[in-house]
């Protein structure tokens, strides 16, 4: 069994500040739209409670979710969590992986125009690490991944694809 955990990269104070500056402005501008249609100041209080809420909900969201990947016997399952809620939003044996590769391969933009049943993202918001994609078939359908591991996860689950690929022949 192995884990690892890939949690989000946090917004610096510049960005922090440059996020509320930007709220705030939007926020301007509907109560200033507001007042020049003659809205009811309680309509437009409301719509701008409702609408900075829906931006901090979105800001929190965003940077607090981690993903959890887990190699346990021959499944590779993926973990999201949000706070202290985890839950499995991926889960699929060795033996349907056809490929992982680094997306700066030059492959990887053929490969992500193709069709595919799904596409899914398991990543955090940080920029600085290496992203990977994966494709796989499940009932005869193609789906595409895109996360974030580390060289270690990424060596243990080309050591077990091959492992299978190897089982299978």
């Amino acid at each position: 069994m192995y884990k690892e955990v890939v949690k989000p990269r946090y917004f610096s104070s510049m960005e922090f500040l440059i996020g509320i500056v930007c709220s705030l402005v939007l926020l301007g501008i509907l109560n200033f739209i507001g007042y020049i249609m003659k809205a009811q100041t309680s309509i437009v209080d409301i719509m701008t409670i409702i609408i900075f809420g829906c931006i901090i909900y979105y800001v929190i969201r965003k940077n607090h979710i981690y993903y959890k990947y887990m190699i346990i016997g021959e499944e590779f399952i993926v973990q999201q969590i949000i706070g202290i809620r985890e839950s499995v939003v991926f889960n699929i044996h060795m033996e349907q992986i056809d490929k992982i590769s680094s997306t700066e391969c030059p492959c990887f933009k053929k490969e992500q125009k193709d069709q595919y049943k799904a596409k899914m993202k398991f990543l955090s918001c940080s920029k600085e690490k290496k992203t990977y994609y994966g494709i796989y078939h499940e009932s005869g359908e193609k789906y595409l991944f895109v996360f974030q591991p580390s060289e270690k996860l990424i060596q243990l689950l080309n050591k077990k694809i091959d492992h299978c690929v190897k089982s299978n022949e």
